[in-house]
């Protein structure tokens, strides 16, 4: 009886071996995949200057966990990298966090922003843009940093 013992711990031990060596790699190509993400990103920006536009990204909220905060970590190193790469945003992560998770999905099981989440999100871009549109000029790149606080 202690053999099995002692193979049962040595298989549960193997297996926590297998499931952290299969999550490291999963990071690993997800760090891999935002990357080439923002690479992408940062090509959009030049592309936007050289042909005389201003560039600016709208960061919106995953529909899950609103209450909780949970990819409040991802959202605070997304505007960090923008920061640092002096691009310009609208953070409307907090735009929603009054509603049901489920009242903002599009379907059941499907959580991409139905009609209530864009009339929101286009409701706090419209706002900002006629309040703030004689701060920026014609150029989006002009106004500095990401438009959390005006949002």
């Amino acid at each position: 009886m202690l053999i099995f013992s002692i193979s049962s711990v040595y298989f549960l031990l193997l297996l926590g071996v297998f499931y952290y060596a299969r999550k490291q790699k999963q990071n690993k190509q997800q760090k891999k995949f935002f990357i080439e993400n923002f690479k992408a990103v940062l090509t959009m920006k030049q592309e936007a200057l050289a042909n005389g536009s201003g560039f600016a990204v709208v960061i919106l909220p995953v529909l899950i966990d609103l209450k909780f905060g949970t990819f409040n970590p991802v959202y605070n190193r997304i505007k960090a990298l923008f920061d640092e790469n002096d691009i310009m945003y609208f953070d409307l992560t907090s735009s929603v966090v009054a509603y049901s998770d489920k009242d903002l999905w599009i379907l059941p099981f499907d959580q991409h922003p139905n009609e209530i989440a864009n009339e929101i999100f286009t409701q706090k871009l419209r706002d900002f843009f006629i309040k703030n549109y004689g701060k920026w000029g014609r150029k989006m790149g002009t106004f500095p940093g990401g438009a959390t606080d005006a949002l």
